[in-house]
């Protein structure tokens, strides 16, 4: 019953604009407590507990002078916890053995279908980017776990080949590669872990020099790639041409300047909800002018901006909440989940650094719910593991 959900969710997330479905998961969610007759267990709310701290800091330090900024900031924390917590409510009364993965691989397949068709029919324009980053982490995980035969498996997952190829996206080609490697639990151990970093950032130094320049207006897909690694450093905005050309290191500057502007306790608890990023001087943004923006696209900053450096601690816990989860006792069942979890938990952390990972607006909250939905699962494992070691994946009546 509850995988079925997940899979709806995931669709609904796709077709259905945010606030929409933001309003919904308020139902929803009380729809599960009403199918568990209200009797749930403090695990199963666990891992929404950071992201509840965050909306009472917010409100706490927000700047109430500036209603409409506070709510637009409590809305964007506000969706990332329903999210979370429909998915952890979800994995918690799942069965770890169960029929998830199914469900969860034909809701990919009709949604990448559903982008790919998007993008040859070119809704919303020439630069319109019609893309699934949920069915994008999926699809390593489709091929290796679901209970079928190879040919069904690529075929569940062509359309998100087909999605990556029209897009020429190179944030979903970051994607797979991070759910390649999660699919095979390589972040399962802490030493190939650390190993397939150190070749990640090598391979990045290495290649970066002979990159094309970025060409700012004709854009070449191995120019937005060394764009990419150069967005990571800052841009003091001293050279309008490379100022637009690396916009995203432009708001992060900005974005710790605002922090470091911000006094004592500013830089330790934020300026809350409703605090803007300074720029400097009124700029030139789209149809009109700018001083200020709300969120930059490097989520890191807005949560540094907004809540500080005991934000930013809290939401990196947040987001790297699986690892601490992980135990040698995890039984068989229980190993597909501990590997979607980290998976999910890496693809959020390196996502926020472009485009504001559980923060986007909507891009990402597939993953959110699937990140929510896994760490459930490893709590129900943890809480199976040590009330009974001979049950591996558990039943649903074990938790009732």
């Amino acid at each position: 019953m509850f995988h079925k959900q997940l899979a709806l969710m995931l669709v609904v997330f796709s077709f259905m604009p945010s606030l929409y479905y933001s309003a919904l998961l308020v139902p929803w969610i009380g729809f599960i407590l009403l199918l568990r007759r209200g009797m749930v267990s403090p695990f199963a709310l666990k891992p929404a507990v950071p992201v509840f701290i965050f909306i009472l800091q917010g409100v706490a330090f927000g700047e109430f002078a500036n209603l409409g900024a506070l709510g637009k900031d409590g809305w964007y924390f506000l969706k990332m916890l329903l999210v979370v917590q429909a998915g952890a409510l979800i994995g918690y009364y799942t069965p770890l053995a169960g029929h998830w993965i199914k469900a969860v691989a034909w809701a990919a397949m009709v949604i990448a279908i559903d982008q790919a068709t998007r993008e040859i029919l070119g809704v919303g324009g020439e630069r319109a980017r019609h893309l699934s980053f949920v069915a994008l982490a999926l699809t390593p995980f489709i091929l290796k776990y679901y209970p079928g035969s190879m040919p069904v498996r690529w075929l569940l997952v062509s359309p998100t080949f087909l999605m990556v190829a029209l897009s020429q996206s190179r944030t979903a080609l970051l994607v797979m590669a991070i759910a390649y490697l999660g699919a095979r639990g390589v972040y399962m151990s802490k030493t190939r872990m650390t190993l397939w970093l150190v070749v990640a950032v090598s391979l990045a130094a290495v290649i970066f020099p002979f990159l094309p320049e970025y060409e700012f207006g004709a854009e070449t897909f191995w120019g937005s790639i060394r764009n990419s690694l150069a967005e990571i450093s800052f841009e003091d905005g001293s050279d309008r041409v490379m100022m637009y050309a690396n916009w995203r290191g432009f708001e992060a500057y900005r974005a710790y300047t605002t922090w470091q502007d911000s006094g004592f306790f500013g830089q330790i608890f934020g300026g809350g909800f409703g605090q803007s990023i300074e720029l400097g001087s009124s700029i030139l943004f789209g149809q009109g002018e700018v001083t200020d923006l709300p969120f930059a696209h490097n989520g890191y900053f807005t949560v540094l901006v907004k809540l500080g450096l005991v934000g930013v601690g809290l939401f990196v816990y947040f987001m790297l909440s699986p690892f601490t989860l992980l135990s040698r006792k995890t039984g068989p069942d229980a190993i597909l989940v501990a590997r979607l979890a980290t998976t999910m938990s890496l693809i959020l952390l390196l996502s926020t650094v472009v485009i504001s990972g559980p923060l986007n607006k909507s891009a990402l909250d597939g993953v959110t719910l699937m990140f929510g939905f896994a760490v459930g699962g490893l709590y129900r494992a943890r809480v199976l593991s040590s009330r009974s070691p001979r049950v591996p994946g558990g039943s649903t009546q074990a938790l009732a």
